[in-house]
């Protein structure tokens, strides 16, 4: 997606929507594994086990 994106905006003659350096499309791949490994973990659903209740309260 990403070449067929770049070679459509060079054959169009129309700006890039990235960093033209390697660095700033280095930060942006970088950035984007961060927010799908972030969004990966908080997804993940709750421990569904019931709490153990191991000793009750006398009065």
């Amino acid at each position: 997606m990403g070449f067929v994106l770049g070679g459509g905006c060079r054959y169009l003659e129309i700006p890039v929507p990235s960093p033209p350096k390697l660095l700033g499309a280095l930060l942006v791949v970088a950035t984007t594994i961060g927010y799908m490994t972030v969004d990966n973990y908080l997804s993940k659903p709750a421990d569904s086990k019931p709490p153990v209740v191991t000793a009750t309260a006398v009065r």
